[in-house]
């Protein structure tokens, strides 16, 4: 079966055209014009209005940012009682401050036992943290593997 395009006048295949949803949707349920031609306006009309559409996503992550404000703030003092509550009295906190400050560049400080894990709870010591790049510490999230990490203990604690 064919349609003619309201667009580019060309005679198509109706499997080339968009479903018609709502009450202004013609008898054969189609769109008026081809997917083509449907392309082709939508990357038009993105570009005419760039502006404004970054002009409203940012307000839209502004107006999210303020919403979620006091999650945020929660989730954050969350953390650093955690944090505190890991940190026991006998830790080294100059050896801590100095594998933070040793930190290369574009790599993060990350915990090898989480301080909040769903089965282990670890501790904020040295020996308890390493450098990871973005990409792995996102991947890792808040997951520790101990048959990947136990060999590394076991070297430490020998």
């Amino acid at each position: 079966m064919f349609k003619k395009c309201s667009r580019c006048l060309e005679w198509r295949t109706i499997d080339q055209y968009h479903k018609a949803s709502g009450s202004h949707a013609p008898k054969t349920g189609l769109r008026a014009y081809c997917k083509f031609c449907a392309s082709i306006e939508n990357s038009e009309q993105h570009r005419r209005n760039r502006e404004y559409n970054s002009l409203r996503k940012s307000l839209t992550n502004a107006a999210r940012l303020e919403r979620d404000r006091g999650k945020i703030y929660a989730n954050l003092a969350k953390r650093r009682a955690a944090k505190l509550q890991a940190t026991p009295r006998w830790a080294d906190l100059e050896k801590i401050v100095e594998v933070f400050r040793n930190c290369p560049q574009d790599m993060h400080v990350d915990h090898i036992v989480p301080l909040m894990g769903k089965l282990v709870c670890g501790l904020h010591i040295h020996n308890n943290l390493q450098y990871l790049t973005g990409p792995e510490n996102l991947e890792k999230s808040n997951k520790w593997e101990p048959w990947t990490d136990s060999v590394q203990f076991d070297k430490e604690y020998q």
